[in-house]
């Protein structure tokens, strides 16, 4: 995957998780300072989802051979 190409996933990915915490927020009239002090989850889900997705497809055959 070209460099442009993974930021612009990223940037896709950052966007996602911004409208999913902000909109419902906004939903129930949540204000600026409201949105502020709230918690928000790292990893979130979607990374989360990423991350095991990856996990899940690496066996010791990929990993580098360990340097001794």
């Amino acid at each position: 995957m070209s460099a442009i190409k993974a930021s612009f996933k990223r940037m896709a990915n950052l966007c996602c998780n911004s409208i999913g915490e902000i909109a419902p927020a906004l939903e129930i009239g949540a204000g600026t300072v409201e949105i502020g002090k709230t918690i928000h989850p790292y990893p979130t889900l979607g990374e989360r989802i990423g991350i095991a997705t990856v996990l899940a497809h690496v066996s010791g055959a990929d990993l580098p051979p360990a340097h001794k």
